[in-house]
């Protein structure tokens, strides 16, 4: 497949000349660069190897149009070489200063000139693409669990506090800590291969049933936590049964799969691990800190942990300062029938 170059100039005579000396070995598109918006819309579209930019675009300076490109994360890999017909050095200077690849005097272009330009500018496009994809890599490895792929503690504390200092109005938010009940007898019984499928299932099952803005992390073990973000619903109470609801659908998932996972396999039978969750919803006021969110989910999580386990225990407050640790009594309530225990 024919790599593709994109001449802007307003010159299309100049445009003509230059596909002539191209268009064996590349596909070669024009645009005069009279509209620069509907230039970035064809360089997302249509993503070129490779632009020839005009210096003098009419009133405008191709220069400008560079800083445009250069100014769009998306598009500042593509490379740029400079046109002009200007011997003056400070265009060059000027040229080179602001990021083009390389600059081409109109009056000299050669095709072995031309050519030569153009594989040097397609080999940096793709230098920039495997170094920008290789700091994506390990963006993403630094901020993600590597057996799971959710969000690690670090990466998930940090967007939290970042996303409660950012806030500009009070919204509802719901903090679930999770547990799973009875993995340590899993490990043991099955081996930490199996251990490691069954804390897989659970991550997917969470990106699979909560909702795609929900902020998933593994905390470490088989413990884990999400934020539920702000449904649009003003009333806490319903968010709160928004969120519970989903906590359910997933515990009643994991259930279901886990067992469908382990009931293949040799050996002494355990019962198959269930979840324990605490659900945490509050208003985001400026005394709020992720700190705090936490240590009041992870009390409802122990409620549960107390009084059967495989539940959910939820806590409403729209003051957090009212339901922070120490305490010995808090308004927490089961979610589900007795008869769902194990």
């Amino acid at each position: 497949m024919k790599e593709h170059i994109l001449v802007i100039d307003d010159n299309e005579d100049d445009y003509l000349i230059i596909r002539r000396f191209l268009k064996e070995d590349f596909q070669v598109s024009y645009n005069n660069g009279s509209n620069s918006e509907e230039v970035l819309k064809t360089l997302r579209a249509d993503s070129p190897a490779c632009i020839l930019l005009d210096y003098n675009l009419g009133p405008h300076k191709g220069l400008d149009l560079l800083k445009k490109i250069q100014s769009h994360e998306e598009l500042s890999h593509i490379s740029v070489i400079m046109l002009t017909n200007e011997v003056d050095p400070a265009v060059i200077v000027d040229c080179v200063k602001n990021n083009a690849e390389n600059y081409l005097i109109k009056d000299s272009i050669t095709k072995e000139g031309i050519y030569a330009a153009i594989q040097r500018g397609v080999k940096e496009k793709y230098l920039r693409e495997t170094i920008q994809a290789q700091q994506l890599e390990i963006l993403r490895l630094s901020r993600t669990d590597a057996l799971t792929g959710l969000a690690n503690r670090r990466y998930f504390i940090e967007s939290m506090e970042q996303r409660i200092a950012e806030q500009t109005k009070e919204r509802i938010i719901s903090l679930a800590t999770l547990d799973l009940d009875k993995f340590k007898e899993v490990n043991d019984t099955y081996g930490h291969a199996v251990g490691d499928q069954v804390l897989i299932l659970l991550s997917r099952l969470m990106d699979e049933t909560l909702p795609s803005a929900a902020l998933r992390c593994r905390l470490g073990g088989d413990e884990f936590t999400v934020a539920l973000c702000d449904v649009g619903e003003p009333d806490i109470d319903k968010v709160s049964a928004i969120h519970e609801k989903e906590l359910c659908d997933l515990s009643r998932r994991f259930k279901s799969e886990v067992s469908d996972l382990l009931s293949p396999l040799a050996g002494e039978r355990l019962p198959s691990p269930s979840l324990s969750a605490g659900l945490f919803t509050t208003k985001m006021r400026k005394n709020l800190t992720f700190a705090d969110l936490f240590k009041v989910s992870d009390a409802c999580l122990y409620y549960v942990k107390r009084n059967g386990r495989n539940n959910i225990a939820t806590l409403i407050s729209e003051d957090i300062t009212s339901v922070l640790p120490p305490h010995d009594k808090l308004d927490i309530k089961l979610c589900r029938e007795e008869g769902e225990k194990e």
